[in-house]
């Protein structure tokens, strides 16, 4: 009579079990529960092979998923180029979900002494009329992001550094950045992207690599030489990125060890990130990332599309 009275209880806990598990995985396609108390009501071996299955998955959809933010360096008076940016990439962008924006820095169109101590000092007429039409054209598109150096070509580093932060805050996978005459190839960025989907390294990519050496002006003013892509069109993974940004006092003091040359001083941060972070990167070169925009289609392409810039 035990016996069967185990029997039985067995067989009707075992049916509880069932009819629970069936409750929990219709809520769990629901999004109502989560995998692992799924997982907890499987043997090991069925919860291993769904387990499997479910990150094969995940592997599979990671690179349509990623999410990649362009930035291209502009200046304040450059609206004619800026504006074929939004007529020839800006559509190839959007097709794919792809954020862009333009870094430009404050204007600088000033032949006064810098340290000159006066008092109440305006903006010379050519600073003013630039700031005005800047943010009347921010105010159309929505896509110009100012950053707070001036905007000198010594002084690009520092608005390499201030787009990349934004980046980091914006929380993006992935960080391309473009002159304002070529657009970036989103198919080669996320083809590259996804061969290394497994590795756990850094990415680092560029259209042409120098190892630091080839000249004399790539050496910092201590002699530091890195690696470092041209500064056409090169990108970073997200982790990459914020090691460069937390670690804002070392990347700010280019004085200290870099150049006026902010692809030349990416390089210089990335393999101080390297040596001092434990962080592995994979530098990555493809020429066919750059894409020219050609003069000649200009006046065919239909008219620039609006967004607003978050």
């Amino acid at each position: 009579v035990v016996a069967t009275f185990l029997v039985t209880a067995v067989a009707a806990a075992s049916m509880i079990t069932i009819i629970g598990s069936v409750w929990q995985v219709s809520n769990w396609t629901a999004g109502m529960v989560s995998t692992e108390d799924i997982l907890s009501l499987l043997p090991t071996t069925a919860a291993g092979a769904l387990m499997v299955a479910e990150s094969k998955s995940a592997a599979i959809s990671k690179p349509n998923d990623i999410s990649i933010l362009v930035f291209t360096h502009s200046h304040p008076v450059g609206r004619k180029l800026r504006d074929k940016q939004r007529t020839f990439c800006r559509p190839m962008y959007e097709s794919q979900g792809i954020k862009h924006v333009f870094a430009v820095g404050r204007p600088s169109y000033d032949s006064r002494p810098r340290d000159a101590h006066v008092q109440g000092q305006l903006a010379t007429k050519k600073e003013t009329n630039a700031a005005n039409q800047l943010m009347e054209e921010h105010e159309k598109y929505g896509d110009i992001f100012i950053t707070l150096n001036r905007d000198h070509y010594r002084d690009k580093s520092e608005k390499l550094l201030s787009s990349l932060q934004y980046a980091v805050q914006q929380g993006v996978d992935f960080i391309l950045k473009t002159d304002d005459e070529y657009c970036a190839d989103i198919e080669v960025a996320k083809r590259l992207i996804s061969v290394r989907q497994d590795s756990q390294d850094e990415i680092y990519m560029g259209i042409s690599r120098f190892n630091g050496h080839e000249y004399e002006i790539m050496k910092g003013s201590d002699g530091t030489i890195a690696p470092f892509m041209s500064g056409w069109v090169f990108g970073v993974s997200r982790n990459l990125a914020k090691s460069i940004v937390d670690n804002r006092l070392h990347s700010m003091m280019i004085a200290s060890y870099g150049t006026s040359s902010d692809d030349a001083n990416l390089g210089k941060w990335v393999d101080w990130s390297i040596r001092n972070h434990n962080i592995t990167v994979d530098y990555v070169v493809d020429s066919s990332l750059r894409i020219n925009i050609p003069e000649d289609e200009m006046k065919m392409m239909k008219a620039p599309t609006q967004f607003k810039m978050k």
